[in-house]
């Protein structure tokens, strides 16, 4: 079982967030008891999502990542990707990392 260093408090809110982030894309959380959450919808709307989320989060990361955090960023992507069973092109990668 994973440790999540925060409050039930900050961990439920943040959970609220996420959920209001992913309907605007007709995606929802789905809880599943005694197992964890999981993101509920179509395929293309949780391609969607991440294709939005990653051009967000290019523009608010710093432009002074070093080559070693972009590798770690590309690698822990890239990994929750696959646990996910989604792919994605490393150009579309790219933005986030460069």
């Amino acid at each position: 079982m994973d440790l999540v260093y925060v409050s039930l408090n900050t961990l439920t809110e943040d959970l609220k967030a996420v959920d209001i982030y992913l309907s605007h894309f007709q995606l929802s959380l789905e809880r599943l008891p005694s197992r964890g959450l999981i993101v509920a919808g179509s395929e293309y709307k949780k391609r969607v999502c991440l294709q939005t989320s990653w051009q967000t989060l290019s523009t608010l990361l710093p432009d002074q990542l070093s080559q070693s955090e972009r590798e770690n960023l590309e690698k822990i992507v890239s990994e929750q990707l696959a646990q996910a069973q989604l792919n994605m092109s490393h150009s579309s990668l790219l933005p986030i990392l460069q």
